[in-house]
């Protein structure tokens, strides 16, 4: 019988042996593990990244839906602006060229629905009696002799003052500029 080697305790021990296929398959298993990884750190990354940008998108939003109401509202402002000089100037204009033609037309709408009543008054601004009169001639289905026309000294040009036996109408066009342009007016909010 053979002896049998004797074993040094403080021998460094026999390096590992390991076949190719042992190693092939450490390096696919280690390239896989490292591929996953690697894969899972990316979308780490990416979610991360998106998440930033929305962020950064919400603030940004945040600031243009501000700005956008504020634009709004100075616009709002400017129109009703606008519209208001431009009907403090346009009305007086309009009342001087257009004032007899609606006091005619109120008149005559009021004459007309009147028929039944039996006198109307009618007051009119100082120095228009005259053309008013001779408008309201000219129509033949206003009974003349049923309607008293004086002049008022309190009504302005544009405005006029119609009774009958119980009731009235009254055109008065500063009470209506003054209605327009308080609507017009910006409101503080």
């Amino acid at each position: 019988m053979p002896e049998e080697p004797e074993i040094d305790v403080n021998a460094p021990p026999p390096p590992p042996v390991f076949s190719l296929e042992d190693i092939s398959m450490t390096r696919d298993e280690g390239f896989h593990q490292g591929r996953l990884t690697g894969l899972e750190e990316a979308q780490a990354s990416r979610d991360q990244y998106i998440a930033g940008q929305l962020e950064k998108i919400a603030h940004d939003l945040k600031g243009i839906i501000l700005a956008e109401k504020m634009r709004e509202k100075v616009y709002e402002q400017e129109v009703l602006a606008l519209c208001e000089a431009i009907f403090a100037r346009a009305f007086p204009a309009l009342n001087q060229q257009q004032g007899m033609s609606e006091i005619l037309a109120v008149i005559q709408r009021v004459l007309s629905t009147q028929a039944e009543q039996s006198s109307l008054a009618v007051e009119v601004p100082p120095g228009e009696m005259t053309e008013i009169r001779a408008q309201l001639e000219k129509s033949t289905d206003i009974d003349l002799a049923k309607v008293q026309i004086k002049e008022n000294p309190e009504l302005l040009r544009g405005s006029c003052r119609i009774f009958w036996q119980n009731g009235g109408a009254l055109r008065d066009h500063a009470a209506i500029a003054a209605a327009i342009a308080a609507e017009l007016a910006p409101k503080n909010t």
